[in-house]
């Protein structure tokens, strides 16, 4: 899975009212072990179930790179120069924005191979594997001559690539269903706000999901609920909907703001990036909206998230 990712993201989504934002004026977190702020190490969390995180931290003057940390928030590794990490379900690979193209890696940052060209394509999200493309395949953002950003799909290798999307939107964050069979995505139309959509893996059956904005969708893993980021409630929060759509109702997850949420594999904690005073951290959350921890507690801005094996 992966959320909203775009080269000067926040930017591009506060001048189109998406949700990826700073809460400077939200209430201080703390440690799971209520230590200040900006520690030099973070507690582990206790309530972490197995797998690793894949995020990104802006080091000065403004690079970004991909880590890797335990789900703990413990064992913090820098993996490569880049942004908007999405894992390979099965934990072997990571696909990653390499400036403004796509690239894949090993999962110890080594191997990159760089997948597009001469486009401007970001914001990777891996399916998982099926019978017809046994290694999953990668959907992305991609920009065409007008300004415009469409879903695209492609192999891991680089080929096969095939656009979902046409409508003079603005589409993008796509997220791939447990089972591979559907992509949610954020639409922005032009003069609106931005909604959550879902369709086929063809791109066919298109419906709109939310109607009160929504924007960096993400499946559970047993695929039967989707969080997204929305500032209805007059702030930018993490909330939680039915995956047939808000028309089921709409839980709240966060209090304190956060932005661009991922699931762990087993569906009992969310991990997001999360308001720390004049940054964001990660930080991860269960559904229901209990038991905050700041996995990351530090001084460098952190972004994109994504929870794997």
């Amino acid at each position: 899975m992966s959320r909203l990712r775009r080269t000067s993201v926040c930017l591009l989504l506060l001048g189109f009212g998406f949700a990826c934002r700073r809460e400077a004026l939200a209430p201080e977190l703390t440690s799971s072990t209520g230590e200040p702020r900006f520690s030099a190490t973070s507690p582990p969390d206790p309530l972490a179930p197995p797998g690793h995180i894949v995020f990104v931290r802006i080091l000065p003057p403004s690079a970004r790179w991909v880590f890797k940390m335990d789900a703990t928030g413990a064992n913090v590794t820098k993996l490569a120069n880049g942004y908007a990490p999405a894992w390979k379900p099965d934990g072997t690979k990571i696909a990653f924005n390499c400036g403004v193209n796509i690239c894949v890696m090993n999962s110890d940052g080594s191997g990159i191979v760089q997948l597009t060209f001469n486009v401007l394509a970001e914001s990777p999200a891996w399916s998982a594997a099926s019978a017809a493309f046994p290694n999953g395949r990668i959907a992305f953002d991609q920009q065409d001559a007008s300004g415009n950003w469409h879903i695209y799909v492609m192999n891991p290798d680089g080929t096969g690539v095939t656009q979902l999307t046409a409508d003079l939107t603005i589409d993008g964050s796509a997220d791939w269903s447990p089972d591979a069979s559907k992509i949610a995505f954020q639409r922005h139309v032009k003069g609106g706000v931005s909604q959550v959509y879902v369709m086929n893996a063809d791109g066919s059956g298109l419906s709109v999901l939310t109607t009160g904005g929504g924007s960096s969708p993400a499946w559970s893993p047993d695929g039967t609920q989707i969080t997204f980021d929305s500032n209805r409630s007059g702030t930018g929060q993490i909330n939680v909907m039915s995956s047939a759509g808000e028309a089921s109702g709409v839980a709240q997850v966060t209090s304190t703001g956060g932005s661009t949420s991922d699931w762990s594999p087993d569906g009992t904690r969310i991990v997001f990036s999360c308001p720390a005073g004049k940054s964001t951290d990660i930080c991860a959350i269960n559904p229901n909206g209990s038991q905050l921890v700041d996995l990351t507690n530090s001084r460098d801005t952190e972004q994109w998230p994504e929870w794997g094996p």
